[in-house]
């Protein structure tokens, strides 16, 4: 079946936000068929895949070597919201998210942009930490400005932005729940 347009789409149709599906990310960044019939052609460029088992969402943007992107980590109950700006930048902010010590969150992979994130204490009135940070494609992070326990490694007693390996992470080192705040302004890799 060809695209059409949304207005198109009869009442009674079914109009399928992805393309694709996949139950693991290795299945996906393989292109494992899964039953689905599909055999990843240049046809399938730029069409969207959704990983079922983190929910998350890709573009494909290479069908030889298979190359997905990572387009939008999505989870309703932090209530995320995106906008796309014009030539592919995206603008992402949050309602709060809860996150007890220990616990992190993942930028999305081949990501390069600016953001500044706010750490603040459940229940409590204490000054929030902040950091305001700036990462590459690689997931190397540079600081902007820092509160007193902030870092951008991977340190105890901070709110830690750093590089995991393949993007940017948040980490909450602060020993105490915290509710983060961020807003972001960043622009995804579609280079093969």
């Amino acid at each position: 079946m060809g695209t059409i347009n949304h207005s198109e789409v009869v009442a009674a149709s079914r109009h399928a936000p992805v393309n694709l599906t996949y139950t693991s990310l290795a299945n996906l960044k393989a292109g494992t068929n899964e039953g689905n019939g599909i055999v990843l052609t240049a046809a399938n460029l730029y069409q969207i895949g959704y990983e079922s088992f983190n929910g998350t969402y890709w573009v494909l943007v290479n069908n030889d070597p298979i190359t997905w992107r990572q387009i939008l980590v999505f989870d309703t109950s932090n209530r995320m919201s995106f906008v796309v700006w014009e030539g592919g930048y995206l603008k992402l902010n949050s309602a709060p998210i809860e996150l007890a010590d220990g616990e992190y969150y993942d930028l999305p992979e081949d990501s390069a942009g600016c953001g500044t994130f706010f750490a603040c204490e459940k229940n409590a009135a204490t000054a929030p930490e902040v950091a305001q940070v700036h990462w590459n494609i690689d997931g190397s992070v540079t600081s902007m400005f820092l509160s007193t326990n902030a870092a951008v490694t991977d340190a105890a007693s901070s709110l830690c932005v750093f590089d995991n390996g393949s993007t940017a992470r948040v980490k909450n080192n602060l020993g105490y729940t915290v509710y983060l705040i961020f807003d972001l302004d960043y622009c995804l890799n579609y280079v093969s």
